[in-house]
């Protein structure tokens, strides 16, 4: 049987630096954290946003934190060096990316409305940082984090 009409899954390059590679590990495996943490309480978590975004609505907090959810366990991929298809792997870089975005939006809006949430819900509503700069901070800490990893982890172009 010919398999050569199926999607192909390359190696993922080599990491630009043993550093850029480390800050990928550790992109990861706080990603990890946090997702485990939210979808042990996906409930919670989900009233959580819909409290927070109350002003917009409360099916945008839905969407949005299942979003986040999706969009962190499709990050892993690319984070953790898996061999990928090329479209895949640029689906996966560009997520991993837009997560950290995604957080730093969603904990500056927590500050700018003042919201009288309990949990910022970086790790889900076991979170002790409520919203504040702290949650600011942690998610700026994230976006660097993601910079670094998509820097150092960009993938090569195949060539035929």
């Amino acid at each position: 049987m010919n398999m050569s009409g199926f999607v192909k899954a390359y190696d993922a390059p080599a990491p630009r630096t043993k550093e850029s590679g480390f800050a990928a590990i550790l992109y990861a495996g706080l990603i990890t954290i946090m997702v485990a943490a939210q979808l042990f309480t996906f409930e919670d978590f989900i009233i959580l946003f819909s409290d927070l975004f109350a002003a917009i609505g409360e099916p945008f907090g839905v969407l949005l934190a299942t979003a986040i959810v999706i969009g962190e366990v499709f990050a892993l991929p690319f984070l953790l060096r898996i061999p990928l298809s090329v479209g895949f792997r640029w689906v996966s870089l560009s997520l991993s990316a837009l997560v950290a975005i995604i957080w730093l939006f969603v904990t500056i809006w927590g500050v700018a409305t003042r919201s009288v949430v309990e949990s910022a819900g970086l790790i889900g509503t076991l979170d002790p940082v409520g919203p504040g700069l702290w949650a600011v901070a942690l998610s700026v800490a994230l976006c660097l984090l993601a910079t670094w990893s998509v820097w150092g982890l960009w993938p090569k172009l195949h060539k035929k």
